[in-house]
C-alpha cells in the first residue's frame, strides 16, 4: 500500500466510525437524542476526511501540473490547473 491509499483508507474508516457512533447514540438513547459530544465527533470525522480528500486532490493536481511543465506534455494537468495559463 502506498501513502495515498493509506490516507484514503483512514479517511473512509473515520467517516464510517462517525456514522456508526451517531447511529448507535441515536438508537441507544431512550428518547432518540444524539449528545453534543457525539455530534462533535461526527463533525471532526467529516473535517478529517474532507481535508484528506482535498489535500489528495490538490497534491495530485499540482504534481500533474509540474510534470506537464517539466516534460512538456500538454494534457498532463487537470482542467483547473490550466485556467491560470496565458497563451
Amino acid at each position: 500500500m502506498n501513502k495515498n491509499n493509506i490516507s484514503i483508507a483512514s479517511a473512509v474508516v473515520m467517516q464510517l466510525s462517525g456514522i456508526v457512533l451517531a447511529f448507535l447514540s441515536f438508537y441507544r438513547s431512550p428518547d432518540g437524542e444524539i449528545t453534543d459530544s457525539v455530534l462533535w465527533y461526527v463533525a471532526q470525522t467529516l473535517l478529517y476526511s474532507g481535508s484528506i480528500y482535498g489535500v489528495t486532490v490538490y497534491v495530485q493536481t499540482k504534481f500533474a501540473e509540474i510534470r506537464s511543465q517539466l516534460f512538456g506534455t500538454g494534457g498532463g494537468g487537470s482542467t483547473s490547473a490550466g485556467i491560470n495559463r496565458r497563451e
